[in-house]
């Protein structure tokens, strides 16, 4: 299936409207990604520089299978600002003497160059046999994920189920952390310099979490809290009697939120009189939306007494 060729992004698809976001907090670096960006080149290079002119202290990095990163659009890459390209050596089985061409082209360019890959563990003797000559090369780290499974492999159902986000279900290798310390195991034997990164379902959680407690302190509502765990909470009273079930569905069927506006307020401004007034008061909890264009979600309705 062919992906749509779109602009995406947490802040929207307008470069202004996503630097006036970034400006507003304290975000240290932009990344470039796809699908694989290096096919819509013009634009990478576009982008890279528009964001880079105006905000030179951040860090800029971007991936790559490497089938299109040819040595000129590297070099340009460079000469534009960026800080760091990554390679996803899997998507070529590993041992490509082009892509490996390529890395060795780009760390000496790149102030670090990456390989970063799904720890698959049927694919342990593929990826360290080439990790002794990407350490010579100068490769900064490895990044390994830990595996996530789609239904089209034959290993999804014996694989692990975790929730991501609060609602968000994935199904993991039972194997690939272990593989991770494998492959850990044999870079410490051989000396290897490259640094490796775990990039673990529990390490990803966290950063779900860090990033939902920023894009709600962002794009909460002015009756919105954002949580501890990155809910958004608010306070609903209703003139009528509401049950939970009620609750959610009003909530769900809204065209908008925010046609909610009136019966919603914020923790610290019910008070006695509001309660007692409501033919419905409850607390709500929603997934703060991780983009500009997501809507809010409702996991839960309270009723409160």
């Amino acid at each position: 299936m062919k992906q749509k060729d779109t602009i995406v992004s947490v802040f929207g698809n307008d470069p202004s409207v996503i630097l006036r976001y970034i400006e507003r907090r304290p975000f240290k670096g932009i990344s470039f990604s796809g699908g694989e960006c290096f096919i819509v080149f013009d634009r990478l290079m576009e982008w890279l520089t528009y964001f880079k002119k105006r905000l030179p202290g951040l860090y800029y990095w971007t991936y790559t299978n490497g089938l299109s990163a040819d040595e000129q659009k590297l070099r340009n890459l460079a000469d534009a600002g960026l800080n760091e390209i990554r390679f996803n050596i899997a998507a070529t089985r590993y041992r490509s003497p082009l892509i490996l061409g390529r890395i060795k082209t780009a760390v000496s360019l790149f102030q670090e160059v990456a390989v970063e890959v799904p720890s698959i563990p049927a694919d342990y003797e593929d990826l360290t046999d080439v990790l002794p000559v990407l350490d010579g090369m100068g490769v900064e780290y490895l990044n390994l994920h830990e595996y996530i499974l789609v239904p089209q492999d034959p290993a999804y159902g014996a694989g692990g189920e975790c929730l991501l986000s609060s609602q968000m279900k994935v199904r993991f290798d039972r194997d690939s952390l272990k593989n991770t310390e494998r492959i850990k195991q044999f870079c410490k034997k051989h000396s290897l310099r490259m640094r490796l990164n775990n990039c673990s379902l529990r390490k990803k959680q966290n950063q779900l979490l860090q990033r939902r407690l920023m894009m709600g302190s962002i794009l909460k509502y002015e009756y919105e809290e954002v949580n501890a765990e990155g809910l958004l909470e608010t306070y609903f009273l209703y003139p009528k009697k509401m049950n939970s079930q009620e609750i959610y569905h009003l909530c769900q069927s809204q065209t908008s939120y925010r046609d909610l506006r009136k019966y919603l307020f914020h923790p610290d401004v019910v008070n006695l009189r509001m309660k007692e007034k409501a033919g419905t008061y409850a607390k709500l909890w929603f997934t703060a939306p991780l983009s500009i264009d997501d809507r809010r979600t409702l996991l839960r309705a309270e009723l409160c007494e």
